[in-house]
């Protein structure tokens, strides 16, 4: 679905969250995307439903200018 909807880009952050409705009951679950690709076991996949909304907020962001070579905006890793 991220892929459909144009992918999380360089300005997304590693998590989505996934919000939605399973056996009449609210779920909310933050998926690490990094984490869950290099681990590729498939254990903590959900299928997605009609009425899911994954959220993908952009990744904090720096910023390097002035008299330097290169001057460009680069993602946190947040640590």
């Amino acid at each position: 679905m991220l892929a459909t909807a144009g992918g999380v880009a360089s300005t997304g952050a590693d998590t989505v969250v996934l919000m939605g409705t399973r056996d009449g009951k609210a779920i909310r679950r933050e998926i690490d995307i990094p984490r869950a690709f290099l681990k590729g076991d498939g254990a903590g996949d959900m299928l997605l439903t009609g009425g899911d909304v994954l959220y993908v907020t952009r990744a904090p962001m720096f910023y390097i200018y002035g008299e330097v070579q290169r001057p460009a905006r680069f993602a946190s890793s947040g640590t």
